[in-house]
């Protein structure tokens, strides 16, 4: 054991600084005397902001600053110190190097100042800043509308102190080869095509083989069967029926002519009439005096199958009330069967009106549809007749527009 004994002595000269006399017994070899320039010495606890950093260690191990206890020279869990990082608001230092922000209080690391007033925090839109010792709160403002920036989302509202709004529905735009989404640079509704190539189903069971094709579900037309007379293609037409330009008719009988134009949207203005332009002749018409269809495998049609064409009739009685007629007739395989007549009456379509039938019950392989005129005695007054155009036989579900 040895003791130490330290004397301060202090000459008489003003200009001289204090000496530091450190006595040693003989046990332990004297250390050099400290000379400081110190004019007193405290014994109080002294700033630690004016004392330099202690110095990194160069020799022996340095501590492990990772193993999750205070360790060596360490100030607090893994933090401080000469060779640990440098430690957090609120843990503790004994210097202003122990600390991230070289901020050390009371020997806890604090926070640089933020504010005076509370105008000095930035500013968020759901949350209402405050001022509490130089430091940023916020308070959260909750159910107040707001913008959070995002042209995609509707009604945005502050939630939890943040601004949150419902994404935008466009789902209205959905389809089996499309969807909807929302286009960040507008806000509007755009669509993706998807699946191009892809089988799908359009929803129509006169088409087959549907595929996906920029958007749109298509398919190959089923077998239908349409005309609109730009092309005879098969058709028999017994006088006074003809297939040609539509052309008006001047019979004046009852003010309905024949159509200057034909139903079509194709602009061919082709169509099958009677005495296109003209008026029915007042001498007698024979029973098949009448335009008639190729033969159709009606068979190869998905059921139901309807009859549709367009027509502008004129027709009269006959002054002694004999039969006279405009009808339509099916053929069934077996025999003609009327499915539209109009007998020795007035019977007037001042515009192209359609007619929509059901063949169904007399599908064959060889089915054929005609119109007939058919006046059994002379004095037919100056009527226009019969103007036809575009018919179809098909499912109800493909007929054109």
């Amino acid at each position: 054991m040895h003791c130490v004994v330290v004397v301060l002595a202090c000459l008489s000269l003003a200009a001289c600084p204090s000496v530091i006399y450190q006595f040693h017994d003989s046990a332990s070899p004297p250390a050099p005397a400290t000379e400081t320039s110190s004019e007193t010495l405290s014994p109080g606890t002294e700033d630690t902001a004016a004392w330099p950093p202690p110095p990194t260690p160069t020799e022996g191990a340095v501590e492990l600053c990772f193993d999750g206890v205070v360790s060596g020279a360490e100030t607090d869990v893994d933090c401080g110190g000469p060779a640990c990082p440098p430690c957090g608001p609120g843990q503790k230092c004994a210097g202003p190097w122990d600390c991230l922000d070289d901020l050390c209080i009371d020997n806890l690391c604090g926070l640089p100042p933020q504010c005076r007033v509370a105008e000095d925090c930035p500013p968020a839109p759901c949350r209402e800043s405050l001022c509490d010792d130089e430091q940023c709160v916020y308070l959260d403002l909750d159910g107040i509308k707001c913008d959070d920036g995002d042209l995609c989302t509707d009604s945005d509202t502050c939630i939890a102190g943040q601004c949150l709004g419902s994404p935008r529905e466009c789902g209205g735009f959905d389809g089996p080869c499309q969807q909807g989404f929302c286009n960040p640079n507008s806000g509007n509704c755009a669509i993706e095509f998807m699946n191009d190539g892809e089988p799908c189903e359009d929803g129509l069971t006169c088409t087959s083989g549907d595929f996906c094709a920029q958007g749109q579900c298509v398919g190959k037309p089923g077998p239908v069967w349409l005309t609109d007379f730009n092309d005879p293609g098969g058709w028999v037409f017994d006088p006074p029926w003809m297939i040609g330009p539509a052309i008006a008719s001047a019979c004046a009988a009852n003010g309905f002519e024949d159509p200057p134009e034909d139903h079509s949207p194709d602009g061919e203005n082709t169509l099958a009439g009677a005495e296109i332009g003209g008026c029915l002749p007042s001498e007698p018409l024979p029973d098949g005096a009448c335009l008639t269809s190729p033969p159709i495998d009606a068979l190869q049609l998905p059921a139901p199958v309807v009859l549709l064409y367009w027509s502008q009739l004129s027709a009269a009685p006959l002054p002694l009330r004999k039969p006279s007629s405009a009808r339509v007739e099916v053929w069934s395989g077996k025999a003609w069967n009327s499915v539209f007549e109009s007998k020795n009456e007035p019977f007037d379509e001042p515009e192209w009106t359609p007619h929509l039938i059901d063949i169904t019950p007399f599908l064959n392989s060889a089915l054929m549809v005609r119109f007939c005129h058919h006046h059994p005695e002379p004095g037919l007054p100056p009527v226009a007749g019969w103007s036809v155009d575009d018919v179809y036989i098909g499912p109800p579900e493909c007929q054109p527009p």
